[in-house]
């Protein structure tokens, strides 16, 4: 279809289009649209359209990856989950789909000269940069089961809902007064004098009294659970399991690096030297000896004094050096020191030494990757025709071992597992496939039950059967001790902090001002710089939201992990009228929220036209 559309285009140079095609793959999981679905998977219904759990899914693995990078810190589904998270993305497919079928009953068509620019214009079909790599679509298509046929069809619904939306949307933009009152409240500040008193600083209470213990641990029950655990057969296959087995032909093998000889070029590569200095004037010394003929690497060891690891850049193309260092390197002779370079890092007399010309990977070269790359494609589809087939035998009611042994999958046993993913010694219970998507459906199946074949992104399929639940109970005092005799030591230290911090706020007043009331008790007072509502990185955020709330001369306390802060406030900075362009990105965040809410609003107002049904259960169950 592609070739049809560009033949009745004509000789046009085209442009690409590979973001409309990862946003169909992440938003609306093309690989599922096409496929039989389940009851057991269908989390929404909108009009005449289902949502499925595949679907959800793969919006929902790069929405955590952002999450986690944002934070710093792995989450768990249950986390995701109470976040909201896994909600607002049905409520997002439900839009998208909702719009849609509004798109369809419009009658809003787009060209294929349109589609066909989308297509060719896209960066993920590109290589190199700027030219359409068929090869690379269709290896994309293929590894999401998708023909070319479905993903110009898939377009052609997509690219008129994005303009649709445009419409309503595109006149939205915030007041300045509004402006004006966000800038103001965003950019206010605060200055505080605050005492930090650490829990490490509580006396030692010495070892609690048998009674003391008992009744810690009885009023602390919930801190001593034993979680549920499950124990499952696994069955499973990946395309690394497959792709070893797969033959390509040569001939195969040829056309493919045909295809792709464009992205198998290698730039200029240049054996550059170095010799840095935070200033030009710290280069005279060393340009005067390269002067005098001295060898490049002794002039920068023993007159510029650098470390002789930090002399030999290596073989780089002219990317992989700042931009002026880059210019420079590629435009000198062999063996010719330079002038004197400015780059952000300092400056810079640098040296060629070796050039290896441009060239293009040999085939030899070339075919380990171009082998990797068919074999990959050819297992995941593959995968899809013996993960149905195994689906089937699920179905028909052959127990799970009888399926992977008829089909190929591979058996894994886990005795225990909890939900977090450990064994009952607290160890990581490793899979073959990812852990969480299966825990959580193990947790969500009954004993004796053997799930249906689950379609994974990278190709992969899994099914398993439980076939232990070990309930959760509370340990005995006996098995917990060591752990009930640190807590209770841990929460005597936060008791008496907390205790101290109380008394240090209450004995402040206008007379005594913190650092005189700190001093009498031999505790440090600091004044911070100013600082917003976040805080910042010794101030905790609740601190920084009591302080916002409180009033100059106001003295307020605030418990962290690790200690308790009392803190006074000293300054309120309220910024005047914003400047000539400061708002500039206020504004378009602004605006670009308020296009999403008339957005929602446009979806929503969808709905009696085209009923929506949210299955609940169904998410609850698999998410």
């Amino acid at each position: 279809m592609l070739q049809a559309i560009r033949t009745r285009a004509g000789s046009f140079i085209v442009k690409v289009l590979f973001g409309a095609l990862i946003l169909s793959f992440a938003i609306w999981g093309v690989g599922d649209i096409f496929r039989g679905r389940s009851p057991e998977t269908i989390v929404a219904k909108v009009g005449d359209e289902e949502i499925t759990a595949n679907a959800v899914q793969k919006a929902l693995q790069p929405a955590i990856v952002q999450l986690e990078e944002t934070f710093g810190r792995k989450f768990n589904m249950g986390e995701v989950k109470k976040m909201g998270l896994v909600q607002s993305l049905v409520n997002g497919l439900v839009e998208r789909s909702l719009v849609n079928q509004e798109v369809s009953r419009l009658g809003i068509v787009v060209a294929n000269r349109v589609v066909r620019d989308a297509i060719l214009g896209d960066p993920e079909f590109q290589s190199p940069p700027g030219q359409f790599n068929r090869f690379r679509f269709e290896q994309l298509l293929a590894a999401n089961h998708l023909t070319e046929g479905e993903y110009v069809a898939r377009l052609q619904k997509d690219i008129p809902a994005r303009e649709l939306l445009h419409a309503v949307t595109a006149a939205v933009a915030p007041p300045p007064l509004l402006l004006d009152t966000l800038y103001r409240y965003e950019n206010e500040k605060r200055i505080a004098a605050v005492a930090f008193l650490p829990f490490s600083s509580a006396p030692n209470a010495g070892p609690p009294r048998p009674a003391q213990l008992q009744k810690f641990y009885e009023a602390h029950k919930n801190l001593f659970r034993a979680p549920e655990y499950r124990g499952f057969i696994l069955a499973s296959l990946t395309p690394g399991d497959l792709a070893a087995t797969i033959k390509i032909p040569q001939k195969k093998l040829e056309e493919a690096y045909r295809d792709e000889a464009p992205s198998l070029e290698l730039p200029e590569r240049r054996q550059v030297l170095q010799i840095l200095a935070a200033n030009e004037k710290e280069l005279k010394a060393a340009q005067a000896a390269l002067a005098a003929g001295t060898p490049f690497k002794e002039v920068a060891t023993k007159v510029a004094k650098e470390a002789p690891d930090t002399v030999d850049l290596g073989l780089v193309t002219e990317k992989e050096l700042p931009a002026p260092l880059g210019r420079a390197a590629f435009a000198l002779k062999l063996d010719t020191p330079s002038k004197p370079i400015k780059s952000p890092f300092g400056w810079h007399i640098i040296e060629v030494t070796k050039i290896v010309p441009a060239r293009r990977e040999s085939f030899a070269e070339a075919k380990p990757k171009i082998l990797a790359r068919l074999r990959q494609s050819r297992a995941a589809n593959a995968l899809y025709r013996i993960g149905e087939h195994a689906d089937d035998g699920i179905a028909g009611g052959l127990p799970l071992p009888e399926v992977a042994k008829k089909f190929g999958l591979k058996l894994t046993n886990v005795a225990a597992v909890d939900v977090g993913g450990r064994d009952p010694a607290g160890k990581a219970v490793s899979l073959p496939v990812p852990q969480q998507r299966v825990i959580k459906l193990a947790f969500a199946t009954d004993k004796g039950r053997a799930t249906r074949v689950i379609h994974l992104e990278d190709g992969a399929i899994f099914a398993l059967a439980v076939n232990r639940i070990i309930p959760p109970r509370i340990k005995t005092l006996k098995e917990v001790k060591p752990q009930a005799l640190a807590d209770l030591a841990a929460e005597g230290r936060r008791q008496a902090i907390a205790k101290e911090a109380a008394v240090l706020a209450a004995s402040v007043s206008k007379e005594k001002r913190l650092e005189a009331a700190a001093a009498a008790k031999g505790i440090a007072v600091a004044e911070t710089a100013p600082f917003g509502r976040e805080g910042n990185a010794k101030l905790p955020p609740d601190l920084a939201q009591k302080l916002f709330a409180a009033k100059p001369g106001a003295v307020v306390t605030a418990m962290s992990s690790n200690g308790a802060y009392v803190a006074e406030l000293r300054k309120v900075e309220t910024p005047k009228a914003a400047a000539k362009g400061a708002t500039v990105a206020l504004k378009g965040s602004l605006a670009g929220q308020m296009r999403a809410d008339l957005g929602s609003e446009f979806a929503q107002s969808l709905r009696t036209r085209f009923p929506v049904e949210i299955h609940a259960r169904v998410i609850d169950r698999l998410f």
